[in-house]
């Protein structure tokens, strides 16, 4: 149940970032929000559901996206993948450790996803996803704590256990 309610927030968040945040962009970026959410996901609930939420939230992106169907799903569950994997490195309710990881992740799912729209468009540019893919992760590392510090303040509804240090 309590990824159900996650999912919830990752989809009022992609809304959030499809509608909203187009209106704060600096230097065409915006930050990803669902990265956020993801990180959250897979930081603190089971690699089953965290996965799930992140193919999911992806697949949501997909339908609101002009990319190839599938990329946001598979981004968005690599992302989750790579969260699990450096957790052991990262205590998640240190803020700037999370802030720098998540920003890390988003500049390269921004660069990933432009490489995709870039390989049959002479338009695009290495330098120019490059630049967006910086702007992106940095935009992504400053949003970071406004949106982290209310996920876990609202770990308990979500049906997640506080998490132990390592």
């Amino acid at each position: 149940m309590g990824i159900f309610r996650l999912l919830i927030v990752a989809v009022l968040a992609l809304f959030a970032q499809v509608a909203l945040l187009p209106h704060v962009e600096v230097r065409h970026a915006v930050p990803d929000l669902l990265v956020v959410v993801v990180a959250f996901a897979a930081l603190h609930a089971p690699i089953e559901a965290a996965a799930t939420l992140a193919f999911l939230v992806g697949g949501i992106a997909d339908c609101l996206s002009v990319a190839p169907f599938g990329t946001h799903a598979a981004i968005y569950l690599v992302a989750a993948l790579l969260f699990r994997l450096l957790r052991r490195w990262v205590f998640r309710e240190d803020l700037l450790p999370v802030a720098l990881m998540v920003g890390l992740v988003a500049g390269l799912l921004c660069a990933a996803h432009g490489a995709t729209l870039a390989w049959g468009d002479s338009a695009l540019s290495a330098g120019a996803v490059g630049a967006r893919a910086a702007a992106v992760a940095a935009y992504t590392a400053l949003a970071c704590p406004f949106l982290w510090r209310p996920l876990c303040g609202l770990r308990r509804s979500f049906g997640l256990a506080r998490p132990v240090a390592r």
